[in-house]
């Protein structure tokens, strides 16, 4: 936890186009969330084809931080581009 708060703390200093910061946050979370769910051993949440609940929002969680990386660095690509 304390290194990846350094770690955004870090980012946030660096110029980053708005959204590039809370999509590597949701990238980093969700993996760690999916990982970390394989340690709890709470039956009682609820499990979906041997994945729990925190597990598919994970999956759709992380999509949604790739694109909004991706969206962003495109973007930055296009116009590096365009100036050459």
């Amino acid at each position: 936890s304390a290194i990846s708060n350094q770690a955004i703390l870090m980012m946030k200093k660096m110029k980053m186009k708005t959204g590039q910061l809370l999509g590597i946050y949701l990238v980093y979370y969700t993996i760690a969330r999916f990982c970390l769910e394989f340690l709890r051993g709470d039956v009682i949440r609820g499990n979906v084809l041997g994945v729990s609940t925190s597990q598919w929002i994970s999956f759709l969680l992380f999509p949604i931080g790739i694109m909004l990386i991706r969206g962003k660095w495109i973007e930055k690509r296009e116009k590096q581009i365009s100036m050459e």
